[in-house]
């Protein structure tokens, strides 16, 4: 079984946090903030 990454994210959005994560240490936390915004705003609308 393997993961599909479209599953979870868009592919841009993806990309985006795999070019960021390609230049950091290890371990660290990736937080798309837009994701958590717009799940919020999501919650807030019902």
């Amino acid at each position: 079984m393997s993961i599909q990454v479209e599953d979870y994210f868009a592919r841009e959005t993806f990309q985006k946090m795999k070019a960021f994560a390609d230049k950091q240490e290890t371990p660290f936390v990736l937080i798309d903030t837009q994701m958590i915004s717009q799940a919020y705003d999501d919650l807030r609308a019902g």
